[in-house]
Parts: C-alpha cells; structure tokens; sequence
C-alpha cells in the first residue's frame, strides 16, 4: 500500500512539474501580403556595345554582292544611233582609295567588250574590241531602320586602262568619245546598280532576329542555387560609323530589362517574327550598366534558412527551459519578413518572428534587421512561457539568418561575361568584361525575396573574316 501510495504522489507531482513546463503555443499567424501588391520595380538596362569592322571585310561583301555582267547594250541603233554594241563586266576586286567616317571612295574595274558597226560605201561593217576601264564612286554605308545593309552611291569619273579602238582593213577607228559618251549617260545607272545589288544582299535582319530571340530565351547562372537569368530587349541604338585606319567604328545599344530568378525556373517565352526598327543616336554611354532584378523564392529562402536552424536548440534562463527548431518557413508581410518556427521541448507548437531584410554589403548576403517576435505571438506567450520574451531567440535569429548572395553574384557575372563573349555568327564576335557588380535594395514580392542587382561593365564586339 505505502508503494502504491509514493508511486501515486510520484506520478502526481511528475504531471504537476510537466504540466509547468510544457506549454503549447499556437498564436495567430501575420497575414500575408506585400506593400501595394506590386513587384520590383524593372530598371532599364543600357548595354552599350562598340563595334568594329575590317575594312577587308565590307570590300569582300561588296565584291560577293556586285559581280558578274552588270550590263549590255545588243543593239546598233539605240542611244541616238550610236552604232554599237556593248557589253560590260567586273573586272577584278573593287578597293577603297579613301575612308571618311560612312563615305567610301572606290574604283570598279571593269572589262568591255564592244563591237562597232560602220557604213563604208553602203556596206555595213562591223568590229569588235575588248578593253578595260575603272569606274570611281563614292558611297555613304548604313544600315536602315528596317535592318537593310544600304548605300548612296555618286559616279566620280572614269578612266581607260587601255584605249578602245577598232580596225578595219588598215583602218583604225578610235572609239573612245563614244564610249565614253555611252559611259557618261550610264555611270548613275552604274551607281544605281551598285545601290541595288548592296540592298538585295546585304540584309542583316535575320541574324539580328536570331540574336534577339537568343538573348531571350532564359539561361541557368547558378546550378546549385537554380538561379535563373532572363534578359528581354526593347530596342537597339547606334552611333553614326567613324573611320579609323582601316577600321569603322561605331557603339551599339541595347536596352532591355534584366533579372535573375532563384528557385523559381522561367517560362521560355515564344520566338518573336519581328524586330524594332533601328534607331540611330549620337552618343550611347561607354560602360554599361545592367539593372538586375534578382528574385529569391520564399520555399528557396526557407530551404536555405533551414540548414542553419531546423535541429538547433536554445535556451533560455539560465539553462532552466530549452527548445528545439523542428520545421521553419518564411514569408512576406508587408516590408516584414515573416519567419514561422515549429518547436518542441519546453514550448511545443508554432511562433512567428518578423525581421526587415536588407543587403549587408559586409557580409555579401540577405540578412534581418529589428527582427522580433510578432505581436501576436507576444501576446499568447507573455501568458504561459514569458521566459522566452528574453530575447535570446530573436538575437541568434537576426544573427544567423543568412542568405548569402556571394556565389550567386560570382556565378551571375561569370554567366553574363561567358553569355555576352560569343561567336554569334561566323567572323561576329564579342568580349565581355564586368567591372562590379552591387546588390541594392531588397523588397519583398509575392513571388520571393528581390534583390535590385547593378552590373557596370564593357562590352566589344568584332566582325571579322565574314
């Protein structure tokens, strides 16, 4: 009896003891919800790319471009009259002899095969000669709004490398005023051709299609984070063309916006059948600069968040009370970040802290300020477990809740230097250089932590050997 009677007490006084120190806390959760609704704001990205192109290389397209026989006159009795026949073709490479920005002074070498009909006492005769000349032009190059390699091309005179003549019997009849009649009347023509051939064949607007529709298409930057970059263009700026040496100059600039997702994978939008027209300007800024809006999910955060708190355990007045984090998540409320712990031990159930996140520069990564337990949660513990109002929990959180971003900048830039240094077409290349790259402003959205990212930067791009 007297056992059963201590074994009774024993019991009594086990459940008294548990009874004051085990509590159950299951407070109202914060509401979710974000500052007007509204995401980060998108930053419009200027990437300002010089370009350079070889001399060689514009004489080579022009060459490809205009070849061939470029004209013929099979019939004696046009031009007034003229007598003759003619037939016109390009004779060896064209070569520029002067550069001035986008005017272009060149010679066209041209082979002529003439035939010549004379009326010698009522009897038709008629000879042939074969002969050269160089025809000189100047042309302004440009590319046109709508992506058309063009040119405005000016006859310059001619000259004969050997003269045109004709023999009949011991006859010879120089040619040269009539040819060089038929060639004044017809040098625009020549230089209309010229124009014509330029604009048939030297359209870059598929190339820059598929340039653009590449840029879009989403790319990963970080594997281990699955940190997504995603770029969408608005339109393409340049600079008049400048001559150096050899070498034309010019800068090009990109505006698009550009933003990094983490834990969250972009849908790959649909190839666009079309591009905005070309505009022209005079200055584009040297260095570019890229806004980023880099957006950390909140089951991302919380996976992140985890590793460094799920299985710790604090305590609390002296070692009197202890609890142990079994589950974590986090949310937006607001500017505040909601933090949600599930514990066991001397207070089994849920808490919520709430923190303001910003970027510690120090520290490279996403970090709390003011964190503390929510109102609510206060109010539900001040009753039942008021030692955990010490405020331990809330320093250690503050302290250790990192999302460190030192990775994800590292492999952002190296993903925005190896995305923009590519061959984009045989003999188009360019290089990328990124001098800094700063996170900014953190704001909660509904769909993660978003981080305002700028990049600063140089970009040159090379065409050569087309």
């Amino acid at each position: 009896m007297k056992y059963i009677l201590l074994a009774l007490i024993s019991t009594m006084m086990t459940s008294y003891a548990s009874g004051q120190k085990k509590t159950t806390a299951s407070p109202d959760a914060p509401e979710e919800g974000y500052a007007d609704n509204k995401e980060v704001e998108r930053l419009i990205s200027t990437l300002s790319v010089p370009v350079s192109i070889e001399l060689n290389d514009i004489e080579r397209q022009l060459n490809n471009s205009f070849k061939g026989l470029i004209y013929e006159d099979d019939s004696y009795s046009n031009n007034n009259g003229d007598n003759l026949k003619m037939k016109v073709w390009k004779n060896g490479d064209i070569k520029f002899t002067a550069v001035r920005n986008d005017i272009f002074d060149y010679s066209v070498p041209l082979k002529v095969w003439a035939n010549y009909q004379v009326n010698v006492f009522g009897i038709k005769q008629d000879k042939s000669t074969t002969f050269e000349m160089n025809l000189r032009f100047s042309s302004k190059f440009f590319i046109a709004s709508m992506w058309q390699m063009q040119t405005q091309t000016t006859p310059k005179g001619f000259d004969f490398v050997s003269e045109p003549k004709v023999s009949f019997s011991s006859i010879t009849v120089p040619i040269t005023p009539i040819i060089s009649k038929i060639i004044s009347n017809n040098h625009t023509m020549f230089a209309r051709l010229i124009d014509k051939s330029v604009n048939d064949n030297m359209s870059i607007k598929p190339y820059v299609l598929d340039a653009w529709n590449s840029v879009r298409t989403p790319y990963l930057v970080s594997e281990e984070y699955q940190t997504w970059m995603q770029i969408t263009p608005l339109a393409i700026l340049m600079e008049p063309l400048k001559s150096d040496g050899r070498i034309i100059r010019s800068k090009i600039g990109f505006r698009a916006y550009t933003e990094t997702t983490t834990g969250i994978t972009p849908t790959k939008p649909e190839p666009v059948q079309d591009i905005p027209n070309l505009k022209y300007t005079k200055d584009i800024p040297e260095e570019f600069q890229v806004s980023l809006k880099s957006t950390i999910s909140y089951a991302e955060a919380a996976k992140i968040a985890k590793k460094m708190f799920v299985g710790e355990t604090y305590k609390f007045k002296n070692d009197k009370y202890e609890i142990n984090i079994t589950e974590m998540e986090v949310y937006g409320s607001q500017e505040k970040m909601v933090i949600e712990l599930t514990t066991k031990g001397d207070l089994n159930g849920i808490i919520y802290l709430e923190g303001v996140p910003f970027y510690n520069p120090v520290s490279n990564a996403i970090q709390l300020a003011n964190t503390e337990l929510n109102l609510k949660t206060r109010n539900v513990l001040i009753k039942m477990a008021s030692w955990i109002l010490e405020g331990t929990l809330e320093k250690k959180i503050q302290q250790e809740f990192t999302i460190p971003l030192a990775e994800t900048i590292a492999s952002t830039k190296k993903s925005i230097e190896e995305s923009f240094s590519t061959e984009w077409m045989k003999g188009v290349k360019t290089t990328c250089r990124i001098s800094t790259i700063q996170p900014e402003k953190v704001t909660l959205t509904p769909d993660g932590i978003s981080t305002m990212v700028k990049a600063t930067g140089s970009v040159n791009l090379n065409v050569s050997g087309l």
